[in-house]
């Protein structure tokens, strides 16, 4: 009995030590990531991912390591991490995996991608703030160069129509106008100005 609650604490200890390190290792990376320090963050989340493959802050390091990345503007290496969190619905940064693929995709230039995560995203998060804002700019972008111009009519609309969106109001107005009017859409460039100025 008493050999058995010997082997039982030193399990219980040995278990408390490696979570210990483990806990420790993770708030380290995270200070990395949080101070900016984007680099040392990148490396550091790539050996916490090796040495804790089981860890429950597994996904979560994966996601603080994409992070890294965009801000590394290592684009391709960002996405390759956020497509393996998308693929989990219930992971708590879910919505945020789905936002930054949006983005990553965009600044890329894969359109076709872009705008399958800009649908989703703007499918499940409803608020409307800078986040909905800056989505909804990238899908009217995606839709012009994707040759869906009623759907980017659609979306400029949504946009105009929401007293909260402001950032992108030029910049949507001038991309809109000129592509038409390069294309010779005049009767399009028309709807952009109407839309504008209601």
């Amino acid at each position: 009995m008493k050999k058995k609650i010997f082997f039982f604490l030193i399990g219980y200890f040995f278990i408390c030590f490696l979570y210990s390190n483990e806990l420790e290792k993770y708030r380290l990376c995270l200070s990395f990531y949080n101070d900016g320090f984007f680099e040392q963050s990148e490396n550091c989340w790539k050996d916490f991912i090796k040495e804790y493959p089981y860890s429950i802050h597994y996904k979560k390091a994966i996601f603080y390591l994409a992070l890294s990345q965009i801000s590394l503007k290592k684009y391709a290496e960002s996405i390759k991490n956020l497509l393996f969190l998308s693929k989990e619905n219930n992971f708590e940064f879910y919505n945020d995996v789905v936002y930054y693929l949006s983005i990553n995709y965009f600044i890329i230039e894969d359109f076709d991608n872009s705008e399958f995560f800009s649908k989703i995203f703007l499918a499940n998060y409803k608020n409307k703030d800078e986040r909905r804002e800056k989505i909804l700019y990238i899908s009217i972008v995606n839709n012009i160069n994707l040759r869906s111009i009623d759907y980017a009519l659609n979306l400029s609309k949504e946009y105009f129509e929401t007293i909260e969106f402001n950032l992108y109001r030029y910049d949507i107005q001038k991309y809109l106008s000129n592509y038409f009017m390069e294309n010779k859409l005049y009767s399009n460039a028309l709807q952009i100005y109407e839309v504008m100025f209601i």
